[in-house]
Protein backbone atom coordinates (compact mmCIF):
# COMPACT_ATOMS: atom_id res chain seq x y z
CA UNK A 1 0.00 0.00 0.00
CA UNK A 2 1.69 3.46 -1.07
CA UNK A 3 -1.58 5.59 -0.44
CA UNK A 4 -2.68 6.39 2.73
CA UNK A 5 -0.06 4.34 4.14
CA UNK A 6 2.48 7.25 4.24
CA UNK A 7 2.98 10.25 6.14
CA UNK A 8 5.41 12.80 5.00
CA UNK A 9 7.28 10.21 3.37
CA UNK A 10 7.28 7.52 5.66
CA UNK A 11 5.06 4.63 6.58
CA UNK A 12 2.30 5.59 9.10
CA UNK A 13 3.49 4.67 12.73
CA UNK A 14 7.14 4.04 11.88
CA UNK A 15 9.40 5.84 14.04
CA UNK A 16 11.21 8.94 12.66
CA UNK A 17 15.27 8.48 11.20
CA UNK A 18 17.23 10.30 13.69
CA UNK A 19 18.35 13.10 10.90
CA UNK A 20 14.35 14.07 11.36
CA UNK A 21 14.60 14.91 15.03
CA UNK A 22 14.80 18.29 15.93
CA UNK A 23 16.23 18.85 19.38
CA UNK A 24 16.30 22.16 21.16
CA UNK A 25 19.94 21.33 22.80
CA UNK A 26 19.58 24.59 25.43
CA UNK A 27 16.12 24.18 26.46
CA UNK A 28 16.86 20.08 26.78
CA UNK A 29 20.27 20.65 29.02
CA UNK A 30 18.17 23.18 30.90
CA UNK A 31 15.89 20.48 31.57
CA UNK A 32 18.57 17.72 32.27
CA UNK A 33 20.45 20.06 34.57
CA UNK A 34 17.21 20.41 36.64
CA UNK A 35 15.66 16.53 36.81
CA UNK A 36 14.97 15.43 40.29
CA UNK A 37 17.09 12.82 41.65
CA UNK A 38 14.73 9.60 40.43
CA UNK A 39 13.79 11.50 37.45
CA UNK A 40 18.01 11.69 36.49
CA UNK A 41 17.78 8.01 37.36
CA UNK A 42 15.54 7.13 34.98
CA UNK A 43 17.61 9.26 32.47
CA UNK A 44 19.78 7.09 32.68
CA UNK A 45 17.84 3.95 32.68
CA UNK A 46 16.74 5.16 29.27
CA UNK A 47 19.97 5.45 27.91
CA UNK A 48 20.89 8.99 27.85
CA UNK A 49 24.46 9.44 28.51
CA UNK A 50 25.74 12.44 30.44
CA UNK A 51 28.48 12.56 28.44
CA UNK A 52 26.79 13.18 25.41
CA UNK A 53 24.44 15.84 26.92
CA UNK A 54 27.14 17.36 29.11
CA UNK A 55 29.88 16.93 26.23
CA UNK A 56 28.38 16.94 22.48
CA UNK A 57 25.34 18.58 23.07
CA UNK A 58 26.26 21.55 25.13
CA UNK A 59 29.28 22.12 23.26
CA UNK A 60 27.16 22.39 19.90
CA UNK A 61 28.81 19.65 18.24
CA UNK A 62 27.32 17.81 15.24
CA UNK A 63 25.90 14.47 15.61
CA UNK A 64 27.96 12.33 13.44
CA UNK A 65 28.02 8.94 14.58
CA UNK A 66 24.61 6.32 14.62
CA UNK A 67 25.11 6.39 18.46
CA UNK A 68 25.11 9.75 18.50
CA UNK A 69 22.12 9.96 16.15
CA UNK A 70 20.25 7.71 18.92
CA UNK A 71 21.07 9.48 22.05
CA UNK A 72 19.41 12.59 20.23
CA UNK A 73 16.13 10.45 19.69
CA UNK A 74 16.31 8.98 23.56
CA UNK A 75 16.98 12.87 24.51
CA UNK A 76 13.83 13.91 22.23
CA UNK A 77 11.65 10.84 23.33
CA UNK A 78 12.24 11.59 27.33
CA UNK A 79 11.89 14.81 26.81
CA UNK A 80 8.28 14.43 25.92
CA UNK A 81 7.98 11.79 28.76
CA UNK A 82 8.67 14.31 30.83
CA UNK A 83 5.67 16.80 28.53
CA UNK A 84 3.24 13.98 29.25
CA UNK A 85 3.99 13.41 32.85
CA UNK A 86 3.06 17.03 33.53
CA UNK A 87 0.04 16.97 31.63
CA UNK A 88 -1.10 13.72 33.56
CA UNK A 89 -0.08 15.68 36.97
CA UNK A 90 -2.39 18.53 35.11
CA UNK A 91 0.00 21.13 34.95
CA UNK A 92 -1.35 24.12 32.83
CA UNK A 93 -0.74 23.76 29.48
CA UNK A 94 0.55 27.22 28.79
CA UNK A 95 2.91 26.26 31.51
CA UNK A 96 3.91 22.76 29.66
CA UNK A 97 4.31 24.65 26.47
CA UNK A 98 6.49 27.07 27.77
CA UNK A 99 8.54 24.92 29.36
CA UNK A 100 8.93 22.32 27.17
CA UNK A 101 9.31 24.44 24.33
CA UNK A 102 6.32 22.88 22.75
Amino acid sequence: ENGGGTNGGRTKGAPREPETCWLDEQNFIKIYGSLSEHEGRVANAVGIKADYVEGRMRSGRKDVTAEHKLQRRVCLRFLHALALKDLVSEVDQSTIVTSFGL
